[in-house]
């Protein structure tokens, strides 16, 4: 190649750029392609441009990645800032509170809101939600008696009010008898 061309030049155009060998020497006004192409390969141009190729590829995912990661950090955070709102206004709204208003002479009392408790818990798990918090729990109960401690009433009286609160009337255990339907007398 002739001394007169400045090789880191042609090098960086090339490897920075995306045309061909001959069209980087006619952008030049070099009349030779092949002395620049054999100068090329023995200095790995195309491995250093696939190599910048890759490299400008990561950085722009990374720049994509970062700004869709900045804006569901922004909307995270207006959605906590809204709830956490909306839980000071339900607090306000729990106390009577007394407005002046338009044309009117004295100040109107406004009664305090009446909410039911599972409608704030539900807020609450929203917040919880929001902020990567376990939200809910799930818990298994149960209650061992002896017969000595209940008596006929008693039992009578836990089975109505289970009935009552919606339990199923099936058998907890299966029985190899036969299950009768209806009332049952006593001989």
């Amino acid at each position: 190649m002739a001394k007169k061309y400045d090789h880191q030049d042609l090098e960086r155009q090339f490897v920075h750029g995306t045309m061909s060998m001959r069209q980087l020497c006619r952008d030049n006004g070099i009349s030779t392609w092949s002395t620049v192409s054999v100068y090329a390969k023995r200095n790995g141009w195309l491995e250093k441009r696939e190599e910048f190729q890759q490299k400008l590829r990561e950085a722009e995912s990374r720049v994509v990645v970062e700004n869709r990661a900045a804006k569901l950090a922004s909307a995270l955070d207006d959605a906590i800032m809204v709830a956490n709102q909306a839980v000071y206004t339900f607090l306000d709204s729990l106390k009577d509170r007394w407005v002046s208003l338009p044309g009117a002479s004295e100040p109107v009392l406004i009664p305090a809101q009446q909410i039911a408790a599972g409608d704030f818990v539900k807020i609450l798990e929203k917040i919880m939600l929001l902020n990567g918090q376990v939200s809910s729990r799930e818990a298994h109960l149960s209650m061992e008696v002896s017969a000595d401690q209940l008596t006929m009433e008693m039992l009578r009286d836990l089975a109505d009010a289970a009935r009552q609160a919606g339990a199923d009337t099936r058998p907890v255990i299966s029985s190899p008898l036969p299950r009768l339907e209806g009332a049952r007398s006593v001989n």
